[in-house]
């Protein structure tokens, strides 16, 4: 997997779009229903 301090950086980049902060949200609160329904 590439290292470089550029590759790192424009993975960040993608990383924090619009898109991926939504399907992170989306994630974190099915992850979260999960966790309740196994409480």
């Amino acid at each position: 997997m590439p290292s470089s301090p550029h590759d790192a950086s424009s993975g960040r980049v993608h990383f924090e779009t619009e898109g991926y902060a939504i399907f992170r949200n989306v994630l974190d609160a099915d992850l979260i229903g999960e966790a309740r329904r196994h409480v």
